[in-house]
């Protein structure tokens, strides 16, 4: 896990200059998210786990450089994540999800609850819904309408609008749109494949998730 974590800091801080230089990769054109990280990894598996960790601490100094050093502009212009071409604000939100899930995959076995840390778990959150809603466009899979996302811990009352996009909204007011609730982070982790849907998930929301299972190669669970 922290090898692939290393990797993926290597290929943020690529697609991230080569976005800021203009010229945004697209070495990512072919990616599976089941495939493709285990071959990232499959090089460093002889690699000493001291030196993988240091190139993890490396990594993680450097990525945090680049991004310290950018200034308003450059976070909105374009550079590549696995769904494509992104605004760079998003790219990192990406890097952000895909670490704090990780974080967990190490800690929690470990019988080590992590910190949660509340910006952390509304950019991560906001984004996997944006990620859901646009693999269910790009699949054709449903139609125009509109999901709500009401968290607490932290408090978190969000929308997503799907038409031939997928764009998360403020809510100002309920708009009768089905709603996911509960805990902030249970539902990340569900959202993540992480955690079965709670009791009582409207199935509209459940019908949403179907397209991003089938590209993470896994079956949704309901509790019991």
């Amino acid at each position: 896990m922290v090898a692939h974590l290393a990797s993926v800091n290597e290929f943020w801080m690529l697609s991230i200059s080569s976005g800021v230089s203009g010229e945004p990769t697209r070495w990512l054109s072919s990616f599976d998210p089941v495939a493709t990280p285990e071959q990232m990894v499959e090089r460093t598996r002889a690699t000493e786990a001291r030196e993988v960790l240091e190139q993890f601490s490396d990594t993680n100094a450097r990525l945090v450089a680049l991004l310290e050093g950018l200034d308003e502009s450059q976070w909105s212009l374009l550079a590549e994540a696995p769904p494509g071409h992104l605004p760079i604000r998003l790219v990192v939100s990406h890097g952000l999800w895909d670490s704090w899930i990780h974080e967990r995959d190490v800690l929690l076995p470990l019988g080590r609850e992590p910190e949660v840390v509340a910006d952390e778990v509304a950019a991560s959150l906001r984004y996997v819904v944006a990620l859901i809603g646009g693999f269910s466009v790009l699949a054709g899979a449903v139609q125009s309408r509109s999901y709500e996302v009401a968290a607490m811990h932290p408090e978190l009352r969000f929308g997503l609008a799907l038409s031939e996009n997928a764009q998360v909204r403020s809510l100002v007011a309920a708009s009768g749109a089905p709603r996911l609730e509960g805990d902030a982070v249970t539902l990340l982790e569900t959202l993540s494949f992480r955690a079965p849907f709670p009791r009582g998930v409207p199935a509209a929301w459940i019908d949403l998730c179907k397209s991003f299972a089938d590209v993470f190669d896994t079956t949704l669970h309901s509790e019991e």
